[in-house]
């Protein structure tokens, strides 16, 4: 009977300890755990990613700052800087989250030229049968078409039987990802839908995520002086070769606007050539017309070829972009070449005629002028110009947004590699 006592008290003792370590269980699993470094720019931090349990709306996400100064005070946002909330001290979390993306940026002392990049991650929940985890970090436009997304997979397994790969467009396109880690380059602003699957066996996947690239912000004002070149006498015709030649000039290189008419701006047939590819007419002469972005990005290109010996410098059409990314540009140190009309006058329509080579018929601006923009200032409400025609001028910058938008938004720059 003793024994029995014992036995009976070693039951209730074990059986105390097993419900002791069932309810020190914690409610998420260490897989449903994950740890997101970042570093951008002066601000680095890490984020602790919890997946919601059992469907329920518990997840969280933990951001701590690792670089902090002794006076700095930080704020987060969880929607893409939309809203900011300031940390109290180096840590945050945000809890009771659903499962889905979240776009989280650091702010440094309430400054937004102190923000971070964009680093997205998933909050999953335990009935979500997807098994690759990713995350990415964004990077906005600095200038129109350069934003960035980089897409990790955090439980990457390095093995001949895996091929991964993802899609940056919803699905649409797959492209090879051969480590735990791509960049995709060349984004405008706006919404891009990311996911991770494998080749061979695509239910083996990651969820889809939406991803912002943020659009190009530029300050309230700078000017960047640039030296004035004249188009006439020589190219009466020749404000776009003319607006290449001060960028270049500007830029470092020695450049004359007769030699790059003569041996690098793309010509064509009077009245038989298409503008957008080339030159129309020669620019020596009144009667000619002009051309538009292509063919001032040809021959600044077949320029650098020749003369940019240690390939430092990168021509780049923007055209598309908004008056914001020109001011961004400008921002960036980058005078713009852009298109507008003479004096900012109201543009119309002239002559038509159909291109020799693809039976297309086409049909001129008058009016359309080529300009270099060398600064803004948004109080004044103005934008400053290097006009081939008249020398240095300001114009209203509304207007000039207006002109800007009605040929086309078509501007080029040339930057650092």
């Amino acid at each position: 009977m003793k024994y029995f006592k014992h036995i009976l008290i070693l039951c209730i003792i074990i059986c105390a300890l097993a419900f002791s370590a069932i309810t020190a269980v914690p409610v998420y699993a260490d897989n449903e755990s994950r740890s997101v470094h970042l570093k951008s720019e002066d601000i680095e931090f890490s984020l602790s990613v919890t997946d919601c349990s059992d469907g329920k709306n518990n997840g969280k996400i933990t951001c701590t700052i690792e670089d902090t100064g002794n006076s700095d005070v930080y704020f987060i946002s969880f929607n893409a800087g939309k809203k900011y909330r300031k940390m109290s001290g180096t840590k945050f979390t945000l809890k009771e989250l659903k499962a889905g993306s979240y776009s989280v940026r650091v702010m440094k002392n309430n400054d937004n030229a102190s923000a971070s990049d964009i680093c997205t991650v998933y909050v999953g929940d335990s009935s979500d049968s997807r098994s690759i985890d990713i995350h990415t970090v964004s990077c906005g436009e600095k200038i129109y078409k350069d934003g960035k997304i980089k897409i990790y997979i955090d439980n990457y397994k390095d093995d001949s039987d895996r091929e991964y790969e993802y899609t940056a467009n919803d699905g649409k396109t797959w492209r090879p990802m051969k480590s735990k880690s791509i960049t995709v380059t060349n984004l405008k602003s706006g919404s891009r839908k990311i996911a991770v699957r494998d080749k061979n066996d695509t239910s083996y996947c990651s969820t889809e995520i939406t991803v912002k690239v943020p659009e190009a912000e530029a300050g309230t004002s700078r000017y960047i002086k640039v030296d004035n070149i004249l188009q006439l006498p020589e190219l009466p015709t020749g404000c776009e070769i003319t607006s290449l030649t001060m960028l270049l000039n500007h830029i470092g290189f020695k450049a004359d606007k007769r030699n790059l008419a003569d041996n690098y701006l793309p010509m064509g047939e009077y009245r038989a050539s298409d503008f957008k590819k080339v030159f129309v007419g020669n620019p020596h002469s009144t009667y000619a017309y002009g051309c538009l972005s292509e063919a001032i990005v040809e021959a600044a290109e077949k320029y650098l070829e020749k003369y940019d010996k240690n390939s430092e410098w990168k021509v780049k059409n923007i055209t598309g972009c908004t008056a914001e990314s020109l001011y961004a540009a400008i921002d960036s140190g980058n005078p713009v070449i852009v298109w507008a009309t003479a004096d900012m006058a109201e543009p119309q329509e002239g002559y038509k005629w159909t291109v020799a080579e693809t039976g297309k018929e086409v049909t001129w601006t008058r009016y359309e002028h080529c300009l270099l923009l060398t600064g803004y200032n948004k109080e004044k409400q103005v934008v400053y110009m290097n006009d081939p025609m008249s020398g240095r001028k300001k114009y209203d910058m509304k207007l000039f947004e207006k002109r800007f938008r009605q040929m086309g938004s078509n501007a080029v720059i040339i930057e650092k590699k």
